[in-house]
């Protein structure tokens, strides 16, 4: 599946489309949760967001630091990765090229 979104180019001053094909997958060994895979970052201070698929349930979630998808919550966001919480363990969801 390829993403297709516009993003604001800063600088550039405009919007411009970004397509994304994802590459990496996160499913916690031994476990029923959720299968997640990390599409897109956009890191701004204060404004962080990251876009993530939950493909059991074929949805797309754009999430800031501190919201949650499924029983994990996004707790960093950086240039390539996006690091989620469950209160026991954490999973770290990354891009690839």
């Amino acid at each position: 599946m390829i993403v297709h979104y516009l993003r604001f180019d800063s600088q550039k001053r405009q919007m411009v489309a970004v397509s994304l094909q994802p590459q990496g997958n996160l499913r916690p060994s031994g476990s029923a949760q959720p299968h997640l895979s990390l599409l897109a970052v956009s890191v701004q201070e204060g404004n962080s967001r990251a876009l993530i698929m939950d493909n059991s349930r074929n949805q797309t979630f754009i999430l800031k630091e501190g919201e949650k998808i499924a029983l994990y919550e996004l707790i960093q966001i950086t240039t390539n990765k996006a690091t989620l919480s469950n209160g026991q363990e954490e999973m770290v969801l990354s891009l690839t090229e």
